[in-house]
């Protein structure tokens, strides 16, 4: 079995090899978070309260739970990321708004 790498150029011009399989382990080694153990626990909870014929659907919901807080737990930095972009944005855009000008405007055009 061979271990997939990839070279990436590194801070020194230099490209170092990277293990891509040891990078897509990570998530799988993730500390669970509460709110995936507590959706986790109420779908077990849900299980029991379900009718017979209904139970396994509702069991076969919990390995689906992983891979999507998988995915949220990597998309929270782009989300920061978003946000702040934003901000900046807001920020630079505030000469430009209307109130604020027309504040400014009609305390020029008072004097």
């Amino acid at each position: 079995m061979s271990v997939s790498t990839a070279k990436a150029p590194s801070s020194d011009g230099e490209f170092e090899v990277i293990d891509t399989k040891k990078l897509s382990s990570g998530m799988r080694n993730r500390k669970k978070s509460q709110a995936e153990l507590l959706v986790e626990g109420t779908i077990d909870g849900a299980a029991k309260l379900v009718p017979e014929d209904y139970k396994p659907y509702v069991e076969m919901l919990k390995p689906a739970v992983e891979p999507v807080f998988n995915i949220i737990h990597m998309l929270i930095p782009y989300v920061f990321m978003i946000g702040s972009l934003l901000k900046d944005l807001w920020e630079k855009a505030q000469p430009y708004h209307v109130s604020i000008n027309i504040y400014r405007y009609t305390k020029i055009l008072q004097t």
